[in-house]
């Protein structure tokens, strides 16, 4: 692991510490402040507006200041609005926080995945499964940790983990991330006719049905826990914990399942795997079951994204960042209205039964691109397999 390949695996690292230590003090944060299922679905909606904001307009920001530049700005704006998340304690101050989180966040995301994207294609091997990885082992210590640290000693211990971590990453970033200059269009002529092409949108729709699922997992697995044995509140991070574990192990597995298997491929598998994991979260039997559910997602979608990121970078002759900002605006379609559609479910029937919403979204993006595949076309996801 050379300099670069360290700095960015510590954002991606950074990241999933981060959101992780918010997803498990969430259940503490939003019981303080009263903020019910359906509140909650309309701040997470405000958050993935701001998220799919900074997203979709982070291609254009990379071609006028560097992708070394904007991750340290981004990097160090997200800890400090993530320590001001966890101190809030009205309901307004969610809102406008989640809001702030997912602007910030959204910026992080893409950066640090334009850079993954140069350092893969720097090494000439597999490592952007591996990073997503690397955020998903965050997401693990820092869910149960958030939990617990809340639970018995409040959330500015947790809001003070966030500062050290953010900081030390930071620093990282400025030390060892080459300057590698501006990201500029292609020359006239180079990139493909259209932006928003048959084989992009088609990957935007998937990812955005995948990144509101794991979204899901993440924010509400700790409510439904809490609210199913409310004995248990200490562990009910462990539900997120199992999701990233699982999924951190998978994305670890993943590059050298890359090395064999189409991306295409391996998506269209962990989508009837991640499916199957809501479903059996959909059925509301136990606590325990519960759990296996969320580990059962983890693998699903530990290589759905990293998978796509690379597939839409080499769909388009557009900088790696610009690419992806087309996707993720396309990700918008099912990813915006998830979040308020969830809350609303819960909030009439159950945490369970919202779930049940994400079966249906993963079955029909496995439809969706398990269409692609039987009939392939150069327009269609066949003509950029790796």
């Amino acid at each position: 692991m050379n300099r670069a390949h360290a700095a960015v695996a510590a954002t991606f690292l950074a990241f999933g510490i981060g959101m992780g230590l918010w997803a498990g003090a969430s259940a503490f944060v939003l019981a303080r402040s009263g903020v019910a299922a359906g509140g909650f679905g309309v701040a997470l909606t405000l958050q993935a507006i701001g998220y799919l904001c900074a997203m979709a307009g982070g291609g254009t920001l990379a071609r006028l200041v560097s992708l070394r530049r904007i991750l340290t700005g981004a990097v160090a704006c997200m800890g400090l609005v993530l320590a001001a998340l966890l101190q809030s304690a009205a309901p307004v101050a969610i809102y406008l926080n989640l809001a702030l989180v997912g602007l910030i966040a959204g910026l992080v995301d893409l950066i640090m995945n334009a850079e993954g994207t140069r350092v893969e294609a720097e090494l000439a091997r597999p490592i952007l499964a591996g990073l997503h990885g690397a955020a998903s082992v965050g997401l693990a210590l820092g869910a149960i940790a958030g939990s617990l640290i809340a639970v018995r000693f409040g959330t500015l211990p947790v809001g003070l983990i966030i500062l050290l971590v953010f900081a030390a990453t930071v620093l990282l970033i400025a030390c060892a991330t080459p300057e590698r200059g501006l990201s500029p269009l292609p020359a006239k002529g180079g990139a493909p006719q259209g932006i928003f092409t048959r084989p992009l949108v088609i990957l935007g729709l998937v990812l955005g049905t995948s990144m509101a699922g794991e979204s899901a997992a993440m924010t509400w697995s700790t409510s439904l826990l809490a609210q199913d044995a409310p004995r248990l509140a200490e562990i009910a991070g462990a539900g997120a914990t199992f999701f990233a574990i699982c999924q951190a192990s998978m994305r670890f597995c993943a590059d050298a399942l890359r090395a064999r298997i189409a991306d295409r491929v391996l998506m269209t598998v962990s989508l009837a795997i991640a499916a199957c994991g809501y479903g059996l979260v959909a059925l509301h039997v136990s606590f325990t079951l519960s759990l296996i559910g969320f580990a059962i997602i983890g693998i699903g979608t530990g290589a759905i994204v990293p998978c796509g990121f690379a597939l839409a970078v080499a769909a388009s002759r557009l900088p790696a960042a610009s690419a992806l900002s087309v996707v993720t605006t396309v990700a918008g379609l099912p990813r915006l209205p998830a979040p308020l559609a969830m809350g609303a479910i819960a909030a009439q029937l159950s945490f369970a039964g919202a779930f049940g919403l994400f079966t249906l979204l993963f079955a029909a993006a496995f439809v969706l691109l398990a269409l692609t595949l039987r009939a392939p076309s150069p327009a269609t996801l066949e003509s950029v397999a790796p």
